[in-house]
């Protein structure tokens, strides 16, 4: 494994929180497993603002009264050693009640509808064994579909991956929406794990899937093949991404491990801007209709090194 640093500063937009008002905010934090170890954590804050940061998987809360000031900026410095891939045979076999969690029809953009279970069925065929038939999904995406920019806007939300299918677009998250609605429709368990890339120049959000294996325990999967492989025809990025991974910090694990921000609720319609910010990048959400930020973050990632305390 390699040893990681990785800094994320978080701007968030107070103007709507009354002075003085005790608010809640919240910092992703990675996930330790298989491909995550030795977790070391620092809290960055305004000297002058009292906040009571609380550490739990995946997230970092942080409470505070609000100052009378439009917006402020808390951080997090983490350290932790990566692995390229999730290795090792599972402790114990998944319990019923995982099963069900992880072959539920319904989460979110995963539907599970007649027509993907139509789909799932044609493309195993009669093949019995699961992990036969998971590679014919994927083949299928990279032949199939296309990898882009998603305007979430104009998606079915009934029905978001008939919606792919017909369109034949897709990005990072609604591909592993339809590759995991695919599996359940096979009753192969299937869940979305999301992210940082631990690219120096572009650590950027990222999302992929996780399938359970009974020898292998949960194995990813990333849609990143597509664009990559140039939707299929690079043979030696084809299936690059299939039961491996390159550098991840993972920081949710869905339905169960999520770090949505109750204290900053998006608009109805927002969008998402990314740009080079000196050695790192800056992700902004903004709401369409006024142009507001919603919050804003700073993110850069450093190989060796680390953080020697955790606060």
């Amino acid at each position: 494994g390699e040893r990681f640093s990785v800094t994320l500063r978080r701007e968030f937009d107070l103007a709507n929180v009354e002075p003085g008002a005790r608010t809640l905010l919240r910092l992703p934090l990675p996930l330790e497993d298989h491909a995550l170890r030795n977790l070391k954590i620092r809290t960055i804050a305004p000297p002058d603002i009292d906040v009571d940061f609380t550490i739990e998987p995946g997230r970092l809360d942080a409470r505070l009264a609000a100052a009378p000031r439009r917006a402020i900026t808390l951080g997090v410095l983490v350290s932790f050693t990566a692995h390229p891939t999730m290795s090792g045979a599972p402790a114990a076999p998944l319990a019923a009640s995982e099963i069900e969690l992880y072959t539920r029809p319904s989460e979110g953009l995963i539907k599970v509808s007649p027509r993907i279970r139509a789909l799932a069925a044609e493309l195993a065929g009669a093949e019995p064994d699961p992990w036969k038939v998971v590679p014919r999904f994927c083949h299928f995406m990279l032949d199939e579909l296309t990898v882009g920019v998603l305007h979430y806007d104009e998606l079915d939300t009934s029905n978001p991956t008939d919606w792919a299918l017909e369109t034949g677009w897709l990005d990072c998250q609604l591909g592993s929406a339809l590759l995991i609605a695919l599996c359940r429709a096979r009753d192969i368990p299937a869940r979305m794990a999301s992210g940082y890339l631990l690219y120096s120049a572009n650590p950027t959000q990222h999302y992929w899937t996780e399938i359970w294996s009974d020898a292998r325990g949960w194995v990813p999967f990333d849609t990143m093949c597509l664009d990559l492989s140039v939707r299929g025809r690079d043979t030696s990025w084809r299936d690059y991404f299939f039961g491996c991974l390159d550098y991840r910090m993972k920081t949710q694990c869905l339905p169960r491990l999520f770090n949505q921000n109750p204290g900053m609720p998006f608009p109805p319609a927002w969008h998402m801007l990314t740009r080079a910010d000196g050695d790192g990048i800056e992700i902004g959400f903004y709401a369409n209709d006024s142009g507001a930020l919603v919050y804003r973050d700073r993110v850069s990632v450093r190989r060796g090194g680390g953080v020697t305390t955790r606060e």
